[in-house]
């Protein structure tokens, strides 16, 4: 079954804010400084804005669960999580998320090494369709009818060798349900 990923109202914000500014740039330029050169800046900017917008809006995302497993899609690509992968799915609350993605950044080798706390903070939120913020901060997202929300439930799966990841899917209860039930099936 597919489940729609929360979209933070913030990143659709941002979308048309880099697609006004980017309008309002190649205006400027076409008035401003050679015509050509405004032409050629136009049509080499428009792929890379055309990756931002569609990333940033979530443009593509899905959470299926199948027979199989976990299916994430993102915009440009699709990831599986075999269920004989995963130790065990839950729903957790706002705060719950905030502790773990603060330890993620703040974990790594006794040095402190920057790339491995990059690297454990982008595993554990790299499927997330919203910021995850702690329990202080009331972020409003849209769930998958419009109709804004207060989020206050993701989803942390668990995989056999210890790595964790924060989902997002609108109907997070109904994801995890879904889930135990194929696991329990299978196991």
């Amino acid at each position: 079954m597919d489940y729609k990923p929360l979209k933070s109202r913030k990143n659709r914000r941002f979308s048309i804010v880099v697609t006004v500014s980017f309008l309002i740039f190649i205006t400027w330029i076409f008035l401003a400084a050679d015509k050509m050169f405004a032409l050629y800046t136009g049509i080499l900017s428009i792929p890379v804005i055309f990756l931002m917008v569609f990333e940033t809006s979530k443009t593509g995302w899905r959470y299926r669960v199948d027979n199989e497993g976990v299916v994430i899609n993102r915009t440009f690509r699709k990831y599986h999580i075999y269920f004989s992968d995963i130790d065990s799915v839950r729903e957790i609350s706002r705060s719950q998320a905030g502790k773990l993605v603060n330890k993620a950044g703040n974990s790594g080798s006794k040095s402190g090494s920057d790339l491995n706390k990059r690297i454990n903070l982008g595993r554990l939120i790299g499927y997330c369709s919203v910021p995850v913020a702690g329990s202080s901060v009331k972020d409003i997202y849209e769930s998958s009818n419009g109709a804004r929300v207060y989020n206050d439930r993701f989803v942390l799966l668990s995989r056999t060798n210890g790595k964790q990841y924060i989902l997002s899917p609108a109907d997070s209860s109904g994801f995890v349900r879904e889930c135990k039930s194929i696991m329990s099936e299978i196991r």
